[in-house]
């Protein structure tokens, strides 16, 4: 009997040997390792670009709150050369005396954040306003203080003759606050007086928005000297961007710092990034091992390779921006949902060339002359949606692809910052203004301690306004029964005095203007000429003498406007 044996049946892939196999993973691990390396020195890099854009964020942010600050101290600075022209102009201490109170009530009714306002000659509080909650500062010796740092500030403002901003104290009258003073002196240079107001601290934090929750960013004030005004968290010890706010005497420091913290704010974009590169190290390192070991892999790689492509071949389609592709006869020959959802979502169901560029045959000719696939940058508005679009040459001769992202949340962030900016750029154009009377009225104040004839003093004003502060025309007006007539005045036009006589001649006591100025005790102030809330009559003359602004200015005895003093200039930024 013949014993047969089945025959042996072969196979095209066969399993690998154990040390095969061993010698593939070695392979693998050394691939990999060589791989990684590079990627985890470029990570280390990405990281920290990530963390300079954060900070280079976080610092245009914190400078809207820089701008702002400044802008708030120079307001309240501006309220304190305020009280010291009108401690200037005062004569005699019963006049001080009398008209303290309704000078500084002014001061605190236009600014919450005003604690006191305060006049103490020879250091020592004399003067305060409101009285109420503020007793305990009357009768403070400054120069004696048990509080060093009141003294050190004190005595620092009248070594260098300089306006000091200085605390936050703790105040004798309770609480805390800063305090804005301007040390005064005789002509022979003694010191006589000190003049100063005291600010909440927590009002400035409020009108600045320092407070704001809703903010993603940590915020810190904080003095020269190191104390903490306000503070979210712990800011100063956590790194952060840092401006510094001069102020009269020193500075302040605003900071900033993501909330979480600098990691947490790229923490997102680096997983992101770690967990893409780690993956592009495996993929590299299989191919690569796939590569080495191909006659085994061959069949593997491929299919592999053709899922991948499928897979990248996907992007277009479910890609969320709109993409568009263009022959080299601008006829549409792709696009993806996403392109069409956009346009139905504006109203333009189906209109694919609004993607198109406008100038899409000199761009079809360039490329073609140039044969570059460098993307070209354009920018298209689709309904109320702003879109920017990237443009390559596609594999189809001729043609172009069109991808875009939407921008229209950044181009509204672009127009808010103008806006911002136009605002500021005013702002500072007012606080110009300011500084400019407040120049003009330590003038007038200096002539007042000279000058006791009426008519000389008032020779005097009209001249520091046309001579020093560049006003056109200047004058007195004194009450005469209802009317007004010119006192003394100054200044081209010289024949514009008989327009102003005819115009105060006719001008009845219901006028608004004579209302304010005379019966309120008001400032009338037109910035514009051409501004159609001013009169008629007035808007005319002034344009025919050539003047852009003007101002009137009541002079109050006793409590009552006996007169005005009233300036005109043809330059609208004085």
């Amino acid at each position: 009997m013949t014993r047969t044996t089945a025959p042996k049946t072969t196979s095209k892939y066969r399993v690998p040997k154990p040390a095969y196999a061993a010698r593939l993973l070695v392979i693998f691990s050394i691939v990999f390792l060589v791989l990684a390396v590079p990627s985890l020195i470029a990570y280390r890099e990405y990281q920290a670009r990530l963390l300079e854009e954060s900070r280079q964020h976080v610092a245009q942010d914190l400078a809207s709150y820089k701008d702002v600050l400044e802008l708030q101290l120079s307001e309240r600075l501006g309220q304190l050369n305020g009280l010291t022209a009108f401690l200037l102009i005062s004569h005699t201490p019963s006049e001080l005396t009398n008209e303290f109170d309704s000078f500084a009530r002014g001061l605190v009714s236009r600014d919450p954040g005003i604690r006191a306002v305060e006049i103490a000659p020879n250091a020592i509080i004399t003067y305060v306003y409101p009285r109420e909650g503020n007793e305990a500062a009357i009768g403070a010796d400054l120069l004696h203080d048990k509080r060093v740092a009141v003294q050190n500030d004190i005595k620092r403002g009248i070594a260098t003759k300089k306006t000091i901003v200085g605390g936050p104290y703790e105040l004798l009258q309770g609480g805390s606050g800063f305090v804005a003073r301007e040390p005064l002196f005789n002509p022979d240079g003694s010191f006589y007086a000190t003049t100063q107001i005291v600010f909440n601290v927590s009002q400035l934090i409020k009108e600045t928005g320092l407070d704001n929750k809703s903010t993603s960013l940590n915020v810190a004030l904080r003095t020269k000297s190191g104390d903490v005004l306000y503070q979210k968290a712990d800011v100063f010890g956590a790194d952060p961007v840092v401006y510094k706010v001069y102020v009269p005497g020193g500075y302040w420091e605003v900071a900033a710092v993501p909330k979480g913290g600098w990691a947490a704010s790229v923490a997102n974009r680096q997983i992101s990034m770690l967990a893409g590169g780690t993956i592009i190290v495996l993929l590299l390192s299989i191919i690569v091992t796939g590569v080495l070991d191909r006659q085994r892999y061959l069949t593997q790689a491929v299919a592999y390779r053709t899922m991948e492509l499928e897979h990248a071949a996907s992007f277009p389609r479910q890609n969320p921006s709109p993409i568009v592709e263009f022959d080299q006869t601008g006829a549409l020959i792709f696009n993806n949902s996403a392109a069409t959802q956009k346009l139905q979502q504006a109203g333009q169901d189906g209109k694919y060339d609004l993607f198109k560029p406008a100038d899409y045959r000199t761009l079809m000719t360039s490329m073609a002359s140039n044969r570059t696939r460098a993307a070209l940058y354009r920018e298209v508005k689709v309904g109320e949606s702003f879109f920017a679009e990237s443009i390559v040459p596609s594999d189809e001769p001729g043609g172009m692809r069109v991808y875009t992202i939407e921008i229209t949340d950044k181009k509204q962030y672009e127009n808010d910052l103008v806006k911002r900016q136009e605002e500021l750029i005013d702002s500072y154009k007012k606080l110009d203004r300011s500084l400019t009377m407040y120049t003009v009225l330590g003038e007038i104040s200096e002539n007042t301690l000279r000058i006791h004839d009426r008519k000389r003093l008032s020779q005097a004003v009209c001249r520091i306004l046309v001579e020093n502060a560049d006003y056109s025309w200047a004058a007195i007006l004194m009450k005469d029964k209802d009317k007004l007539k010119t006192y003394t005045w100054l200044g081209k036009p010289a024949d514009f005095k008989q327009s102003l006589d005819k115009y105060l001649e006719h001008l009845t006591p219901d006028n608004p203007m004579l209302g304010d100025l005379m019966e309120k005790a008001k400032n009338v102030i037109c910035i514009d000429m051409r501004d159609s809330k001013v009169t008629p009559a007035w808007r005319e003359m002034n344009a025919r003498a050539g003047f852009a602004i003007s101002g009137a200015f009541p002079l109050v005895i006793n409590g009552a406007a006996v007169g005005a003093l009233i300036a005109f200039s043809g330059d609208p930024g004085l």
